[in-house]
């Protein structure tokens, strides 16, 4: 019994902690997405968003993520939506090395036909980057 609410209280507590990332651009297989062009498939939100500890007024970085189901929260600073075809272009790749219930992966990518030059990077899961959500171009 004291095993098991030890290991809840260290899986719980590690939801309260900043997620850290390791940048894998250069382990397989993810060098196949480094360089590699997507279009949207769908509508999804670009999201500025403020990381803990702030709550500021300021974007720390970006996020692309589905527009169902949204989110929302005193870090969300601004959202826009990206149109079905807007083009994703993948600069990195980086897993998440202490989160406590799955692997996240994530890219690091550019929008190379949006009106605006982010001074702040821009990040979406690799599961997005997925037939249903995203198409390779040639």
């Amino acid at each position: 019994m004291k095993l098991l609410l030890l290991s809840v209280v260290l899986l719980l507590g590690g939801c309260s902690t900043v997620a850290q990332y390791e940048d894998v651009s250069a382990v397989s297989p993810y060098p196949a997405y480094i360089g590699a062009e997507y279009a949207l498939l769908q509508p999804m939100h670009l999201s500025g968003v403020n990381a803990p500890p702030g709550y500021e007024d300021t974007v720390d970085y970006y996020v692309v993520n589905p527009t169902s189901p949204s989110w929302g929260g005193p870090e969300l600073i601004t959202r826009e939506t990206l149109p079905t075809g807007t083009r994703i272009k993948v600069e990195a790749v980086r897993i998440c090395t202490n989160c406590p219930f799955e692997r996240i992966s994530e890219a690091r990518i550019r929008l190379p036909d949006h009106r605006t030059e982010f001074d702040r990077p821009i990040h979406i899961a690799l599961k997005f980057l997925t037939p249903g959500f995203a198409q390779k171009q040639p």
